[in-house]
């Protein structure tokens, strides 16, 4: 096995799928290879978190924000957080093929599966079900990431 230095969270998530693939391949108990994914799935929120300025290089450009697979698009749309059965009237600030990055007037916990509803270009109303990825007091408002883990039908 060869040694990998580790100098950003990119290699880190890297290193972590490349030892998820041996694990798998190598047969062992899927709880460790669970235990490995959930690794990931952490490192992948805090990336989104630093993308959106949230947490470390707080101060890079928008190109080095951007470097990135799925670049994330600026907009400001207006949109409903559902939660615990409860809207709140939020405001998009950008979004990516991975989620969005979102304005609202109340906290919403990292880790809460919430629903995000937005009105659609093409009429009606996009249902998106999300994870929040990062939530963060930024002056009178919260700033969060929602990772988008499915898109319901149009309604």
């Amino acid at each position: 096995m060869t040694e990998t230095e580790i100098n950003s969270s990119e290699t880190l998530l890297t290193v972590l799928k490349n030892v998820s693939q041996n694990a798998t391949k190598a047969g062992l108990d899927s709880l460790l290879v669970d235990m490995v994914s959930e690794t990931i799935d952490k490192v992948n929120s805090y990336r989104f978190a630093e993308q959106l300025g949230m947490v470390g290089g707080a101060n890079r450009t928008d190109a080095q924000v951007n470097k990135r697979e799925n670049y994330r698009v600026a907009t400001e749309q207006e949109g409903l957080v559902i939660r615990d059965g409860n809207k709140t009237r939020i405001l998009i600030l950008d979004m990516s093929p991975q989620g969005f990055g979102i304005e609202s007037p109340v906290r919403i916990p990292s880790h809460k599966q919430v629903m995000l509803e937005l009105h659609s270009s093409e009429g009606g109303n996009d249902l998106f079900s999300c994870q929040v990825a990062a939530c963060q007091k930024k002056e009178k408002v919260f700033r969060v990431g929602l990772k988008v883990m499915d898109m319901l039908p149009r309604f």
